[in-house]
């Protein structure tokens, strides 16, 4: 089996399941969301799950999300479903 990022995560949260895994931060410098490594790890779990009942392993997915824990939750979701990411900018709105 293939080592991923998501396989780091998910040994993170058994060993540290508390401890800050990811900070974001307002357009203000502030803290605006803070993810533990359990908490990524049971949104991307989740998130994976869903994938997996509609995408094939090999599968491309192609993430439209701005930089932020959604971002995250989905790349993870990815590796741990076999499907590869695709991280795109989201369109511009005009």
């Amino acid at each position: 089996m293939q080592r991923t990022f998501a396989h780091v995560l998910e040994e993170r949260a058994q060993a540290t399941p508390d401890r800050l895994a990811y900070g974001f931060l307002d357009s203000d410098g502030a803290d605006a969301e803070q993810l533990s490594y359990a908490q990524l790890t049971r949104w991307a779990q989740s998130v994976a799950a869903a994938l997996a009942e509609r995408c094939a392993p090999g599968d491309r997915a192609l993430l439209l999300f701005p930089t932020g824990p959604e971002f995250l939750a989905a790349f993870f979701a990815c590796q741990w479903a076999g499907v590869v990411a695709v991280p795109l900018s989201p369109p511009h709105p005009a």
